[in-house]
């Protein structure tokens, strides 16, 4: 399991986050203990960029893709 809190909300340059990009994109590729991923979202705020690339990316490992909806009990009645 690998844990990537705020891997899309930490406020850093640029440059810092290419770099996370180029980092994330080699060890999902390349880690072979990695079965499958299960991205968590808060189910208040829509996908980002960066998550459709993300899904978009491990989808083309053949590995099973999941979302996982979290704080679901925070969403107003008429957002349910």
């Amino acid at each position: 399991m690998v844990d990537l809190p705020g891997y899309g909300y930490a406020q850093v340059p640029e440059a810092v986050r290419a770099h996370w990009v180029n980092l994330l994109g080699d060890y999902l590729r390349h880690r072979k203990q990695l079965i499958g991923l299960v991205l968590i979202m808060d189910a208040r705020h829509p996908l980002k960029e960066l998550d459709i690339r993300m899904l978009d990316f491990f989808h083309t490992t053949g590995r099973p893709v999941h979302i996982l909806l979290s704080k679901a009990d925070k969403l107003s009645k008429t957002n349910r």
